[in-house]
């Protein structure tokens, strides 16, 4: 096996003349040096490429996170709960979308509705619920249609409860219980008057 050697005045000796004088003149330590600040400077061209890259990097994130940050807020904004309560239909027009509840049953073939009525407290955030108790006989088909577009064409409309029994076995026609609720915006009060 052969053993592999390095011999510094071999070395020394290919370098170009003036290489060879400037190490003489500069030693040992002052050759150490040299070979130093050399591995200094190639490794600060190769690290500062990279180091841009990587603060480039930061700052795409950084802007990112901003924007990020910008945009939630602005659906805080949008998702307020003055805003929300804004979206809901005002109060005074709670007999018109109760008549129009009403009227959709028929409109859909079934019988006028037997309804009782009752106004809820507040919700706490503005709102308040009028709740309509309504008995309406029909088919299966007929009473999940009538649920499916009173939903549809009042998006303020909940449907709390539903209990379906069949009024004979095997009976094609069913009796429905069903419990809405009407959300809607609390009527805006008048300011108090300043006592003298």
């Amino acid at each position: 096996m052969k053993k592999l050697t390095f011999n510094f005045n071999t070395q020394f000796q290919r370098l170009p003349e003036p290489a060879q004088q400037l190490l003489a003149r500069l030693g040992w330590p002052g050759a150490l040096a040299a070979l130093l600040s050399l591995l200094a400077l190639l490794t600060m061209l190769w690290l500062l490429p990279a180091q841009e890259r990587a603060l480039d990097a930061q700052r795409e994130q950084v802007a990112a996170q901003r924007l990020a940050l910008k945009q939630q807020a602005q659906r805080r904004e949008q998702q307020s709960p003055q805003r929300f309560v804004q979206s809901f239909p005002l109060d005074g027009e709670r007999q018109a979308r109760t008549a129009a509840l009403l009227a959709l049953a028929t409109e859909l073939g079934l019988p006028w509705p037997r309804s009782e009525f009752r106004y809820a407290a507040e919700t706490g955030l503005g709102l308040a619920g009028y709740r309509i108790a309504m008995n309406v006989n029909g088919n299966y088909e007929q009473i999940r249609r009538y649920v499916g577009e009173a939903l549809r064409l009042d998006p303020a409309l909940s449907l709390d409860f539903i209990k379906l029994r069949r009024l004979q076995p095997g009976a094609p026609e069913l009796a429905a219980e069903l419990s809405w609720v009407l959300y809607m915006q609390l009527p805006a009060q008048a300011p108090a008057e300043p006592k003298p």
